[in-house]
């Protein structure tokens, strides 16, 4: 534990301004967690309260794998019993797991290039493209998964490499008040908005309001920074507006590029040279000008960017191409909004696909309506044979549709298990399937039956 770069259980008591009692031990956690289940021997568990369920209810679980302390907001448990472990007592949990970031960045990474991306759409693929970029050149460190959170983004932080050259940071808000902690934490040299759509919108009223929270990541500005926004989205004026740095526009028009659609995805031309990144959608396209011009601007020459674009991969479930037997699946299921789902849309057309598989979109509110009518609108404008939509919502809308009402095209479905069935009928050899939707509807559970599919009739 000597050489992990955490400060030492008593230090944090003092960092965090911490209650009660200050004789905590010398030792330094070897990691922080919020679930006890991804503790170890050495880690700090923080007890976050929940929507579900409040972290002090696990902090002896997260002893019980190892956990060195905990930070709680009470001297002892719900039952009045003091807890299994040196505790450090704050207020606030939550703020407490931020203010240990924010010293982390001051006491290890001041000399690291921090790199935020916000946006309604294309956050994580911007980030893996610009990672991918920025390796030609410099050690880099990208947070994972979805660590971009008020939660996930301190975690990133705390697991930053000290001192590493360049550090590329997710940063997600779904409520208002979010993203200004997180800008304060990260203090980024390099803050990206890729757009702004209607994720969350159900949470924030309105455009306006998300792109009012995302130019927050801003906040923290001195004067030296930049911020980089699309040259064409609607709020470009009020996310560049009494911005403390240089603002500068990215997209085709603005880097003198071109983007066109080739079989293994999207080429990119840009000063001479040409690259092409291996994501299907000339959306992708604009996110890789986007990371192009962030990595320019640190000294990456735009043919090394260029050329690297061939080795950006994404997570599963984001713009993945999987080859099952006679039938294609374009795996876009990691999550879902009016504006990604009609880009995949799109995405799915330009590589022929001929069954689309849609899911419920959720956190759209007042706008839920209009959100899914749009997005059906679109799948019925392309030339795919059959729609399957997956869900209460769609199904509200597609009833309403005539536009909807042939069974021979328009399939609905309330559940997996119903989709499945579906998919089992209307799938044929040949078949490319797009799967889109919300995360909690998980479409990525289709794959297995697709799968199957493939198998038995190969």
């Amino acid at each position: 534990m000597d050489s992990s770069p955490l400060p030492t259980l008593h230090q944090i008591h003092t960092i965090l301004d911490a209650t009660g009692r200050a004789d905590l031990p010398e030792a330094r956690p070897v990691d922080v967690c919020i679930d006890s289940r991804a503790c170890r021997p050495g880690s700090l568990f923080v007890a976050l309260p929940g929507e579900v369920t409040d972290g002090h209810r696990f902090v002896a679980a997260a002893h019980a794998a190892g956990a060195i302390a905990a930070i709680v907001r009470a001297p002892h448990d719900e039952d009045g019993a003091p807890w299994p472990l040196p505790v450090v007592v704050v207020p606030d949990a939550l703020v407490a797991l931020q203010q240990l970031a924010a010293w982390y960045v001051t006491e290890h990474l001041l000399e690291t290039v921090r790199v935020g991306i916000t946006g309604s759409n294309g956050k994580t693929t911007t980030k893996e493209i610009l990672a991918a970029v920025l390796r030609t050149r410099y050690e880099v460190f990208a947070s994972r998964g979805n660590l971009n959170s008020e939660t996930g983004l301190p975690l990133s932080v705390l697991s930053t490499p000290p001192g590493v050259a360049c550090a590329v940071y997710e940063m997600a808000m779904s409520n208002p008040g979010e993203m200004a902690p997180l800008a304060r934490i990260v203090r980024p040299s390099h803050a990206v908005i890729t757009n702004i759509g209607t994720a969350h919108i159900g949470q924030l009223g309105s455009r306006r309001a998300i792109a009012d929270e995302k130019r927050q990541i801003a906040a923290a500005f001195t004067g030296v920074e930049t911020l980089y926004i699309p040259e064409d989205d609607d709020f470009r004026e009020v996310l560049a507006a009494d911005v403390r740095g240089t603002v500068a526009l990215t997209g085709p028009g603005t880097q003198e590029a071109s983007l066109s659609a080739v079989p293994d995805g999207v080429a990119i031309a840009l000063d001479g040279h040409r690259g092409v990144l291996p994501l299907r959608g000339v959306h992708n396209g604009r996110n890789g000008l986007v990371a192009i011009a962030v990595a320019v601007s640190l000294g990456v020459p735009a043919a090394d960017a260029l050329a690297a674009l061939t080795d950006v991969r994404l997570p599963d479930g984001r713009s993945q191409v999987l080859s099952l037997g006679e039938v294609t699946v374009l795996n876009d299921s990691y999550n879902a909004n009016p504006g990604s789902m009609v880009a995949a849309i799109e995405m799915a057309e330009s590589m022929g696909a001929t069954v689309l598989v849609l899911g419920d979109m959720y956190e759209l509110g007042e706008f839920e309506a209009a959100g899914h009518r749009e997005v059906l609108q679109a799948a019925l404008s392309s030339s795919a044979r059959a729609i399957c939509l997956v869900g209460p919502r769609f199904r509200t809308i597609a009833e309403e549709d005539p536009g909807a009402a042939s069974p021979s095209r328009v399939s609905l479905a309330d559940s997996i298990e119903g989709a499945a069935t579906v998919l089992q009928r209307i799938v044929a050899p040949g078949d490319t399937v797009l799967l889109k939707g919300s995360r909690a509807v998980a479409l990525e559970r289709l794959i297995p039956v697709l799968e199957k599919g493939a198998t038995s009739r190969a």
